[in-house]
């Protein structure tokens, strides 16, 4: 969310990104899902108005004819298929997106560990209601509490980052007592006395 870094640019915080992403996951759904969802409901509608103008012109021609009947009936289950098939697509994209959505609320430890939770939550085929799934919650705890390692856990999270100074240059010039200090302190691995 660079753009996000360029509005607030001092103030910015990844928290506030975090809950500034968070809040727009829950209240808006992004262009290219909604332009993929969008996309494909504009061609079933496209197959639907093709199958019916196809009905009618042979309901025109046929007249009592057994042969053209037959084909009619044809046209009419394979219609019924196609539109069958769409709506199963339609629905699936909506549960991709709302497991994809679900899963922003949780920390895994590893990318395979997300990946192997996402897998074994699709398989559960849990019923989705109002963009919700139902029995979700207590799948991922059931899950949390039989592969703890798999997540993120409160005490991850306080464990502080250390990490080593890297020493840097050492500063071109004479310094004062208190600016070698001060250097000393931001790169131990320096020796006071080159510095003053």
């Amino acid at each position: 969310m660079e753009w996000l870094k360029t509005i607030l640019g001092e103030n910015w915080t990844e928290e506030i990104e975090k809950a500034i992403s968070d809040q727009i996951g829950n209240l808006f759904v992004s262009k290219e899902r909604y332009d993929q969802v969008n996309e494909g409901r504009k061609q079933f509608e496209e197959q639907l108005k093709e199958r019916d103008k196809q009905l009618e012109e042979l309901k025109e021609v046929a007249g009592d004819a057994e042969a053209m009947k037959e084909k009619i009936k044809a046209l009419e289950e394979e219609n019924k298929a196609s539109q069958e098939k769409a709506s199963a697509e339609l629905e699936q994209m909506k549960k991709d997106w709302a497991t994809e959505k679900y899963f922003e609320g949780f920390e895994f430890t590893s990318d395979l560990a997300k990946a192997a939770a996402i897998q074994q939550f699709k398989e559960k085929e849990l019923k989705l209601e109002d963009g919700k799934f139902l029995g979700a919650d207590d799948f991922m705890k059931e899950l949390a509490e039989k592969n703890p390692t798999a997540f993120v856990s409160e005490e991850d999270k306080k464990k502080p980052v250390i990490t080593r100074p890297t020493g840097g240059t050492k500063p071109k010039g004479k310094m004062s007592l208190s600016e070698a200090m001060k250097y000393k302190n931001e790169h131990p691995d320096a020796n006071i006395d080159d510095l003053i």
